[in-house]
């Protein structure tokens, strides 16, 4: 009988040790998955500035480039122009 309760015991304590391992694990795993979703974050945010600058260089390369590019260039700069006024309408009010 005494066995069984010295075995039930060291069971016991292994299974608490393997729980405050896994509950240390989980609170890493926890921390690192918050780092991942600001690096996530940063660089999505880094993709559009990315993404907005080449947009601008195609446009600059437009209006010395064909004629073509160069009117769809100068198109999206009126639509650029035409948005700016909105916004600044918007503003006044």
């Amino acid at each position: 009988m005494m066995d069984n309760l010295q075995e039930l015991d060291h069971n016991v304590t292994i299974l608490l040790e393997r729980y405050r391992a896994l509950q240390e694990e989980i609170s890493a795993l926890k921390s690192n998955s918050e780092k991942l979703r600001e690096e996530i974050i940063r660089s999505h945010s880094e993709l559009e500035t990315l993404r907005r600058n080449y947009k601008h260089l195609q446009d600059a390369m437009g209006l010395i480039g064909a004629d073509e590019t160069r009117e769809a260039a100068r198109r999206h700069l009126t639509q650029l122009i035409a948005e700016i006024d909105n916004a600044l309408e918007i503003l006044k009010q």
